[in-house]
């Protein structure tokens, strides 16, 4: 069974564009980016959006 991560309330509140950040690099991830396309810009463009979600995800360890 595949296990769903999902944010916890309280990071929406501190990082209110998170789910944004996921839809996009999910997007991204897709048929629409890099899956469909051999342009290093989408390539950079979709770890540009992991990286801010790592940043977040570190600075929510730390928090705890």
């Amino acid at each position: 069974m595949k296990r769903r991560l999902r944010p916890k309330p309280p990071h929406f509140e501190s990082y209110p564009q998170l789910n944004e950040l996921f839809n996009q690099a999910t997007k991204l991830a897709g048929a629409g980016g890099t899956k469909g396309s051999l342009d290093p810009a989408v390539a950079d463009d979709l770890l540009g959006k992991i990286d801010e979600i790592a940043e977040i995800f570190w600075e929510t360890k730390q928090a705890a």
